[in-house]
């Protein structure tokens, strides 16, 4: 269902026929599109472990019952607005992507050069037993690693032939004008 309509939050009980709740959350984390779907798991369950074991399946929330209906709601709507901020943050990755192609496709000899240093960058990852999440963080980063490069003027990138001194010190800068472009990016 989640695939077909995906929803903006999902409220989940830990007991349920078949597939209990914990293994739901870790389904729903498994899938990268929901990396970022507020998950609230509600449960009988009032022990320690029942709360660690949710929160290390993905939950973001956990709830006792009985619960106050008041409480639900506020529990819902910070969730809600944790998510919009998500989407802000990702609709600005999205961005910097984008600006990432628009500077490959200035240089026709780096065509794909920014997919290779992420996808390598992943395997590397991988090959160092990583957890997902560095993967992905490996993977953002090699896209974006030569982002500055739109701020470096086409007469340097184009160059053929070696660069003088004021062309190198200026391609230099490139890392730092890429930081200056993804600081938005910077969650902490």
């Amino acid at each position: 269902m989640i695939e077909e309509d995906p929803p903006d939050l999902v409220l989940l009980d830990v007991q349920m026929p078949g597939m209990d709740g914990y293994e739901v959350c870790q389904r729903i984390r498994a899938n990268p599109r929901f990396r970022l779907l507020p998950v609230v798991m509600i449960t009988a369950r009032s022990h320690t472990e029942d709360r660690v074991k949710a929160l290390e399946r993905g939950a973001d929330d956990f709830m006792t019952k009985p619960f106050e209906r008041a409480e639900l709601v506020a529990r819902v709507r910070s969730s809600l607005r944790l998510k919009s901020l998500y989407n802000t943050l990702n609709s600005a990755e999205q961005v910097i992507f984008a600006l990432a192609a628009a500077v490959e496709a200035k240089d026709s000899l780096t065509e794909r050069h920014t997919r290779r240093v992420a996808e390598s960058a992943r395997h590397i990852g991988e090959r160092l037993g990583l957890p997902d999440t560095a993967l992905d963080a490996l993977y953002r980063g090699g896209i974006v690693h030569d982002i500055g490069k739109i701020g470096v003027s086409e007469a340097i990138l184009l160059k053929c032939g070696p660069l003088d001194t004021g062309e190198t010190e200026r391609m230099q800068e490139h890392p730092e004008i890429g930081a200056n472009i993804i600081a938005p990016l910077h969650t902490g």
